[in-house]
């Protein structure tokens, strides 16, 4: 009877130790892990498309695709679902845009949906439109429109009728 509560003890005292160490409660004061609080804005992902209007414009981090289509003047629209703010949206799309090589020519697009804000922003002939609102629960949309050249009309709104729509 004594080895048996030796070995529920010990066993114990082995599954604390497990759950102190999955906690980081070592206290290990020497340690490199650090972890940054500071920043709320969403990274990009490193998923972008390969070709097509699009090429090399990543989608917002943390967010879920809502699907893409072809819009008007051969462009295409890819569209998302964040948690991120419309500002934290844009914000970083303008840094990450700025650091491939595209010139913001505008912003503030207004932007669908309460909160909206936006930018353009052009690399060659290649023109490029995101907006970014906030939905009625509460989540971000973003629309993500580009095009082989400046439009005519530079909008970057999702069409109803004579579009191609495939789910993300």
């Amino acid at each position: 009877m004594r080895r048996a509560r030796t070995f529920g003890v010990l066993g114990v005292a082995v599954l604390a130790a497990g759950v102190l160490a999955a906690c980081g409660g070592d206290d290990d004061s020497d340690s490199e892990a650090t972890t940054d609080t500071t920043s709320t804005a969403p990274a990009m992902t490193e998923t972008a498309p390969a070709e097509g209007p699009l090429a090399g414009v990543p989608a917002p981090s943390g967010g879920s695709s809502t699907g893409t289509q072809s819009i008007p003047e051969g462009g295409e629209l890819a569209s998302y679902d964040t948690l991120a703010t419309p500002q934290e949206v844009v914000d970083t799309y303008e840094t990450e845009l700025e650091k491939s090589g595209w010139e913001i020519v505008g912003g503030d697009a207004g932007g669908q949906g309460a909160g909206g804000t936006g930018l353009q922003a052009t690399m060659g002939d290649r023109y490029l439109s995101i907006d970014a609102g906030e939905t009625a629960v509460g989540s971000t949309f973003v629309s993500v429109c580009g095009w082989p050249e400046e439009p005519s009309t530079p909008q970057c709104t999702p069409i109803d009728q004579g579009s191609t729509t495939t789910d993300g």
